[in-house]
């Protein structure tokens, strides 16, 4: 098993403190890791400072920077991963491919998850996903990142697989700032509209309003397959271990987490 995973780092010095913690999780994981650091900036300086954060590669683990200096615009950037996937996927050492924010933390459990509810759903036309978390000083817990609202069971679709032994949730808000798949899924996904940001990137809101600074392209560059061929009855093809017995969410393999803190609710 060999992972590709791309993490696009728009340049701030202040967050370097969270690239670095998210490249150590990569080096510590028993896999094969490629780890492609995108970038806006080829200053010497810049990249020196971003290559001070990069953990002791192995032949296990290697990490470099791919720039993008040019771009028009900033939102743009998520988008830089597709062209580096594209490159690379026909080298068949890799297995499987990540495309990630530079605060999001992913560990070895996250892949194991991954790896084997996959396999669980493969008949489907699911996959599995994760479920974003930050610390919340003022309530001391973790608090999810993308669902604002209780999770209502009546009101979730359901799937159970191998005669109820696993259940998976399908939540309504699937985003997670990142994806995980391997090679017949990183495949349908260069294969559709997804992987086109001319179709997919929503960029004429860019063109339109060039200081325009909210989301959408930035967003849709990681939504890959997620709104793609969904089963009927179903928001995407996105689905969570869910423990229907004890109503809690596979807590200790599907959350990954997002590095910065909240300090207010």
């Amino acid at each position: 098993m060999k992972i590709l995973a791309c993490i696009t780092f728009l340049y701030k010095e202040a967050r370097l403190q969270y690239l670095k913690k998210v490249l150590t999780s990569y080096s510590c994981m028993v896999c094969d890791v490629e780890v492609i650091v995108i970038t806006d900036v080829n200053q010497n300086d810049k990249i020196n400072l971003i290559e001070s954060v990069f953990p002791l590669q192995s032949s296990k683990f290697r990490v470099n920077i791919i720039a993008f200096p040019t771009l028009p615009n900033p939102w743009l950037l998520t988008w830089g991963h597709k062209e580096v996937l594209r490159s690379k996927f026909n080298n068949m050492e890799y297995t499987h491919f990540i495309c990630s924010e530079d605060d999001l933390e992913i560990k070895q459990n996250n892949i194991d998850y991954w790896m084997k509810h996959r396999e669980k759903l493969i008949e489907t036309g699911f996959y599995p996903s994760f479920f974003r978390v930050e610390w919340n000083k003022v309530l001391d817990s973790w608090v999810s990142t993308d669902l604002t609202t209780k999770i209502s069971l009546n009101e979730s679709p359901i799937i159970e697989v191998e005669n109820g032994n696993y259940t998976y949730l399908n939540v309504i808000n699937p985003y997670q700032g990142m994806f995980l798949y391997d090679r017949a899924l990183m495949s349908e996904h260069m294969q559709s509209d997804t992987f086109d940001i001319l179709k997919y990137g929503h960029i004429e809101t860019i063109e339109m309003n060039p200081n325009w600074g909210g989301g959408g392209v930035a967003e849709r560059a990681n939504f890959a397959l997620t709104f793609e061929k969904i089963p009927t009855g179903f928001r995407s093809r996105n689905l969570i271990n869910f423990d229907l017995k004890y109503r809690l969410l596979n807590h200790n393999s599907s959350y990954i987490i997002f590095l910065i803190i909240m300090l207010i609710l």
